[in-house]
């Protein structure tokens, strides 16, 4: 089998409340560039009072400050700069609120907000959004949702573990009129 030549944690800077838990996810490749499955990853922290991590990459928050975490596998490693903040996030709120209707074409800001447990607005966070069926629409990780194919989905904004969704349904550009060739006062 190959080596690994290259490690990469996703994602490659994180935030976690004390107290709160935020997964990390490995991909490691060969010398080609093809991921590799099922090989053993070690993952290690820099100051265990700061923030630990599980043996599946699970960052839990202990104390807050900057931390590095560290993926080796097979002798190559990735490292990322976690910060622990004072709060854990509780809940994300998204806007708009409800189910989202768009046109093929058409594009829609989402925001998200991480709130703590007393519902104050944590700024400092990082939100990841999903589409759980792209292409019909695509999602940026700023939250700006571009209409592709006709259907429907879920748009999830993920911060420190906790998640909410939006579902979205896009629908194909309606008939704006019908024109009748050649007019009828020639028939």
């Amino acid at each position: 089998g190959s080596s690994v030549e290259s490690v990469v944690v996703v994602p490659s800077r994180v935030s976690v409340g004390v107290g709160a838990s935020t997964p990390l996810e490995v991909e490691l490749r060969d010398g080609a560039g093809t991921l590799l499955t099922g090989r053993k990853v070690a993952w290690a922290t820099e100051d265990p009072t700061v923030a630990t991590v599980s043996s599946s990459g699970v960052v839990t928050g202990v104390k807050p400050g900057p931390v590095q975490i560290a993926a080796t596998a097979e002798g190559k490693s990735a490292v990322v700069d976690v910060t622990v903040n004072p709060k854990a996030v509780a809940t994300v709120r998204i806007t708009p609120t409800g189910d989202v209707s768009l046109l093929v074409g058409g594009t829609r800001q989402m925001t998200a907000q991480p709130l703590g447990d007393d519902g104050s607005v944590l700024d400092d966070r990082t939100i990841t959004w999903t589409s759980n069926s792209t292409p019909i629409p695509t999602v940026t990780a700023a939250g700006l949702t571009t209409a592709v194919a006709p259907g429907g989905t879920v748009i999830t904004a993920t911060s420190e573990g906790k998640s909410s969704v939006v579902a979205v349904t896009v629908s194909a550009v309606p008939v704006a009129s019908v024109a009748v060739t050649p007019p009828n006062d020639e028939v």
